[in-house]
């Protein structure tokens, strides 16, 4: 059998809220300039988030649990490396708002992973990968802004700021493809 999966595309748009962010970060305050950078990402990153509910099918009679794939697209990722080139400490920043943007959008989703305080990482098959890159393939604008990264990359895509999570939420360690080296379980 054939392993099909489809793609619906969720429409969340976390909102951010650059003095939180900045207490939260306990990071030193940032010149005007990196302000003004920092505000024009919390407007613009939300309308460029790609979130991806993917749900899996192999015939009538079998059901295989669904993921979310939450991404930014790689130009957050140039925009983010060429602060770093200029200011380590503002390249910082931006990395962390970049991954606050994207945990704020699984939690919008998922509420039990901020309970949890963890997204397992899925354990997927060959006929799930394959079955993932073709359905995201088809879901590929190459002229748009929110392109989707070459989907040969996987697990998590190979983008830098992404989450792939299964969808239902289905627990923690016990379906998590981390769960041997872990360091959570190492830890605890």
């Amino acid at each position: 059998r054939r392993m099909e999966a489809r793609v619906e595309v969720l429409d969340v748009r976390p909102v951010l809220c650059l003095p939180d962010f900045l207490r939260e970060s306990k990071a030193a305050l940032p010149g005007a300039d990196e302000t003004r950078e920092l505000a024009s990402c919390c407007r613009q990153w939300p309308r460029l988030l790609n979130c991806l509910r993917v749900a899996f099918s192999a015939g009538e009679e079998t059901k295989i649990p669904g993921l979310l794939f939450i991404f930014l697209p790689e130009s957050v990722e140039r925009l983010v490396a060429e602060a770093w080139r200029r200011s380590p400490s503002h390249g910082y920043l931006l990395h962390n708002l970049a991954q606050k943007l994207c945990r704020e959008a699984l939690e919008l989703i998922l509420p039990q992973v901020g309970v949890a305080g963890c997204a397992p990482v899925p354990r997927l098959g060959r006929a799930e990968e394959d079955a993932l890159r073709q359905a995201l393939g088809a879901h590929d604008k190459p002229a748009s802004e929110t392109a989707m990264a070459p989907s040969a990359r996987l697990p998590g895509l190979g983008l830098a700021y992404s989450l792939l999570t299964y969808y239902p939420y289905l627990g923690q360690c016990a379906c998590c493809a981390l769960s041997e080296p872990c360091p959570k379980l190492r830890h605890s």
